[in-house]
């Protein structure tokens, strides 16, 4: 029998001030049972109760507080603009829907359902869990009037049921490594961009294990940073209270989550015996990899391996390195870096390590290559080098995608050749926009400086606070620009942000809000949850 039941929360809440998740009456370990009448007091919180012969009842917040209090992220409570409604799917009795409905007049662009208590049922399903046990689902986004539901897999015994549900939503935070307070290693931290609220998210008691470079899940519910201990090195997850440590994957770096929130991309090592850095995709299990383009010039389409060669030449691909993959928000584009053979011939005749931009469709149902990785564009305006007047250097690129995916924002350098003395001079080191979207209509023989916007150059920055050097940025128009970090000196570093509008036009000089960081902080926003994507 499937029962539904629509409670309308169109109440007139009393603002009670509310310490930490709890109301002080109800707070359970999943399963686990109380006594006592507040079981049936539903609090701050939304309340489902199921009977024997299982009618689901849903009994809103007897009051409301906007304040809470949970370690690693920056919520308020919504349980005041939704509509919160549950029912079976199915006559199994185990798979229970929770449908929220936005009541208000904005987007809401992530919600965790966060199950505060459980009595004679227990949750099997969870998108992660906090360091309380506590079920954790993600939601989102919501627009205005709209409505998202998840099915929860439960397992009962006892009746009456009662799961306590609190309603939050999540906003961003960057995430960084940092060796503050630690005198040999670096831990993950977070912070909002006053950076008031700093968080340490790792801990671990041996000095030499060291975390790097992490990537939020769009859900904000896990992180993905580099591990780096004693006996293994590669990619872990933690939820951002610090709990649920799990290592996932060896001889791997640089994560980069699947809007779905269930995969992660990242460079991996030691796979192809022919290639030495590849890019590989992998779920949360760490049990289900696949090398997706390897370095040696070859990529899956579902079924075998096929090649691709934009580097041609008896010397290409010798160095066989690929790195920093990064998708689309909608996860229809992949993006990565290749680095040429070590002897290619760089601006002034020397010989440098060029790193090209590469490019290829992706469809995110089956998980694969949908065309063969290609060169997005020439790194010189001319034929060849020697008769070019521009250069751009992609080595400090680490491309993030705006929101809507027609972007790329990077750090880059573009040289200029004097036309008189034939020297090559430095015309521009900082912050550009490639405008990717146009790119993927062109072949890859046109030029990428053609598709740049110059956002700030970095030098008379960096000449004022005294800097050695500046780069590992992220990009989100949520925050409201640019954040990047700065070295100092061997040892002390910081976090900035630049403010650009909707054009990527610096609003303002750039501005510090963490002092402590790692100088290799590797700082990283959340990428917006897309529709329909999640779970």
């Amino acid at each position: 029998m499937r029962k539904k039941l629509f409670i309308s929360l169109l109440l007139l809440f009393t603002l009670v001030a509310s310490c930490g998740f709890g109301d002080g009456s109800f707070e359970l370990n999943p399963g686990e049972n109380t006594g006592g009448g507040d079981n049936y007091h539903s609090g701050i919180y939304f309340m489902i109760e199921v009977t024997g012969d299982f009618q689901v009842m849903v009994t809103p917040p007897e009051r409301f507080s906007p304040l809470v209090n949970y370690p690693g992220i920056d919520a308020v409570r919504v349980s005041d603009q939704i509509q919160f409604q549950s029912w079976f799917s199915g006559d199994k009795h185990n798979k229970l829907v929770i449908e929220i409905i936005n009541m208000g007049q904005d987007t809401i662009n992530r919600v965790w359902l966060v199950g505060v208590a459980q009595r004679n049922v227990k949750v099997l399903n969870p998108d992660a869990r906090n360091k309380n046990n506590q079920p954790v689902f993600v939601l989102g986004p919501i627009p205005a009037g709209g409505a998202y539901s998840r099915k929860i897999t439960v397992e009962f015994n006892g009746f009456p049921a009662i799961l306590k549900w609190d309603t939050i939503q999540v906003n961003n935070r960057v995430a960084y490594a940092s060796d503050f307070g630690q005198s040999t290693s670096t831990r993950l931290w977070s912070s909002d961009l006053s950076g008031q609220l700093q968080f340490k998210i790792t801990d671990f008691k041996d000095s030499f294990i060291k975390n790097g470079r992490s990537g939020w899940s769009p859900g904000m519910e896990w992180i993905a940073f580099d591990y780096f201990g004693t006996s293994k090195e590669g990619i872990a997850v933690v939820h951002p209270d610090g709990s649920h440590f799990k290592f996932l994957f060896l001889n791997s770096n640089q994560p980069s989550f699947f809007p779905d929130g269930k995969h992660i991309f990242y460079s991996c090592h030691d796979r192809i015996p022919t290639s030495a850095y590849d890019i590989c995709v992998n779920d949360l299990s760490g049990l289900n990899e696949q090398v997706l383009i390897r370095g040696d010039g070859y990529y899956w389409d579902g079924s075998a391996f096929q090649t691709y060669t934009p580097l041609q030449g008896d010397s290409a691909w010798l160095y066989k390195v690929l790195y920093n993959p990064r998708l689309s928000p909608d996860g229809k584009r992949i993006v990565f870096m290749a680095q040429e053979p070590e002897q290619a011939l760089g601006p002034g005749g020397g010989m440098i390590n060029r790193w090209r931009l590469l490019d290829a469709e992706f469809d995110p149902g089956k998980m694969t290559l949908e065309s063969k990785p290609r060169l997005t564009g020439k790194l010189f305006d001319g034929d060849t080098l020697s008769n070019s007047n521009y250069y751009i250097a992609l080595y400090e690129f680490i491309p993030s995608f705006s929101p809507d995916g027609t972007n790329l924002v990077g750090f880059l350098k573009i040289q200029k050749r004097n036309p008189s003395t034939k020297k090559w001079s430095l015309d521009f080191y900082g912050l550009a926009r490639l405008k990717i979207a146009e790119l993927q209509s062109q072949p890859s023989s046109v030029y990428l400086g053609n598709y740049l916007t110059r956002i700030y150059d970095i030098r008379n920055f960096s000449s004022q606070i005294d800097a050695l050097y500046i780069n590992f940025q992220d990009y989100s128009p949520e925050v409201g620009g640019i954040i990047f970090s700065v070295k100092f000196d061997a040892f002390y570093g910081s976090l900035y942000l630049l403010r650009v509008d909707d054009n990527f036009q610096p609003l303002a000089a750039p501005e510090v809000f963490i002092r402590n960081a790692f100088f290799n902080a590797y700082p990283d926003i959340s990428t917006p949850m897309v529709p329909g994507y999640y779970r």
